[in-house]
């Protein structure tokens, strides 16, 4: 089984976590998702992205980089007066050390802020640096025009819709089950906000989260998970961090109206950092590919990514995951072994000519055996000859036997009955601009893989005059 552990112990956002999926894959790998990434966000406009190594705290990772009409997005926390110095461990009073589950309502101290800062219960968690300090209008005010002062405030009151979400969705050139999580994901953020404004959830306007940033974060870890098909996800308990952060209407708490309701039943804990470390969009990325929430499991480890993010804490700011095996279900998949029972027949050829042998392997194959294949060998007085090997189901080796001796110049065969360990196989289909594709996918032992359908492949390659290579390819990227 197929592991994937998130370490959370400094928050979760979605650029860290698409950043830390993404050191997960082979040097290939990574170039089909980039392609295919590219593709599917061409129709935002002046949008760019980046994989970028980054050392935070003497670790090491990757740094997701998305770029919206030339500026990169940051949130920007607001700190205390009082704030100890950098790397000073002096936790504020009452800060819980340990996972705790986020209550299902805000805290007393929460809604007693919130009714005295109604502003504060807005959806807009995210800003850019360059806009801070703008004056934004209320709520409802007409917006200025391109370019006059005030306008940076537009994307804020102004942003998508779910609807909005919904039709860009259905356009993105992306696999069905990664358009399926991005809607999904964006439908529990929409949620939230519904529960903090008191509108439907078709009524929302997710303003930064609905950004072209957060479109990109959001797609892209929906492609990475889509691409690795982990079979569990096990997320530790999270850190949200504490004080303030800076919105387009204000500041409001740490963690964020949208983030405590996200987190809601899962544990999670502030600790001694003060800043803003479990974003809305982590939060929804998180309760939407999570199985189980607790301590790494009994795993060997195949791989590890760090996606790591922008600002400094005295810890590495980094979101750790881990690709494993478990080690339990490899247990029990050796003891619950597949195996089945199989007949091989053998024969000595050496009075035949290649085409007549080849049409004996042919037509034996349409006679109901399960594999036919031919060795080099070599004969009585050093004459060329060959192996005849015919694998069959012990109940038709009668019949197969008999059309050997008729298809073939042999005289004598011989039989072993075997026992076989065998994958668990799967046949289905998948859609592309090329048609329907058949899909063979294999799996037991702790082993998955798929391959498209040799006949397929060569209808594409011939209709494109490519080779088989490329034709799969090209499969690949329209999935």
């Amino acid at each position: 089984m197929r592991v994937l552990y998130f370490d959370c112990s400094m928050g979760a956002a979605g650029d860290m976590i698409s950043a830390g999926l993404y050191e997960l894959l082979g040097d290939s790998d990574k170039k089909t998702f980039t392609d295919k990434l590219s593709t599917i966000i061409k129709g935002l406009g002046d949008v760019s992205f980046s994989y970028d190594r980054s050392m935070k705290g003497g670790v090491t990772g990757t740094h997701f980089k998305v770029v919206v009409n030339g500026t990169e997005e940051k949130s920007v926390d607001v700190h205390s007066a009082a704030e100890p110095p950098h790397g000073a461990p002096v936790p504020p009073q009452g800060v819980p050390e340990r996972p705790v589950v986020m209550p299902a309502h805000h805290s007393e101290e929460r809604e007693r802020y919130l009714r005295n800062h109604p502003e504060a219960n807005s959806h807009t968690y995210r800003r850019d640096d360059a806009n801070a300090g703008a004056p934004v209008p209320p709520h409802g005010a007409p917006v200025p025009p391109h370019g006059a002062p005030g306008h940076a405030a537009e994307a804020h009151e102004h942003g998508n819709s779910f609807r909005d979400i919904k039709v860009m969705a259905a356009g993105f050139p992306a696999p069905p089950d990664a358009r399926e999580n991005f809607l999904a994901v964006y439908k529990l953020i929409a949620e939230a906000e519904s529960n903090a404004h008191g509108k439907p959830v078709d009524e929302i306007h997710f303003h930064e989260v609905g950004a072209k940033d957060a479109v990109v974060d959001i797609m892209s870890v929906c492609l990475l998970m889509d691409m690795i098909k982990p079979d569990k996800v096990i997320v530790s308990p999270i850190r949200t961090g504490y004080g303030k952060v800076e919105c387009a209407h204000g500041i409001i708490p740490v963690p964020a109206p949208a983030t405590e309701f996200l987190l809601k039943d899962i544990p999670v804990y502030q600790g001694d950092i003060e800043g803003e470390l479990c974003t809305p969009t982590g939060a929804a990325l998180i309760r939407h590919f999570a199985n189980e929430f607790g301590d790494m499991p009994n795993i060997r480890t195949v791989k590890e990514g760090h996606g790591m993010g922008v600002k400094d804490y005295k810890n590495p700011n980094c979101v750790t995951i881990i690709l494993g095996e478990d080690i339990e279900s490899a247990k029990q998949d050796a003891l619950c072994m597949k195996t089945d029972t199989v007949c091989t027949l053998e024969c000595n050829i050496d009075d035949m000519t290649g085409e007549a042998l080849g049409y004996a392997k042919e037509a034996l194959m349409n006679c109901g055996a399960l594999d036919v294949y031919t060795t080099a060998i070599s004969m009585k007085k050093d004459r060329p000859g060959v192996l005849l090997t015919v694998i069959c189901w012990p109940d038709d080796k009668t019949k197969i036997v008999s059309d050997i001796f008729r298809l073939t110049s042999t005289i004598g065969i011989r039989e072993r009955i075997c026992e076989r360990y065998v994958l668990d196989r799967q046949m289905s289909q998948v859609n592309t601009q090329f048609g329907q594709v058949n899909v063979k996918t294999v799996s037991g032992y702790g082993v998955s893989r798929y391959k498209y359908e040799y006949e397929d492949l060569r209808r594409i390659a011939e209709s494109k005059g490519i080779s088989i290579a490329e034709a799969e390819k090209l499969i690949r990227g329209n999935m």
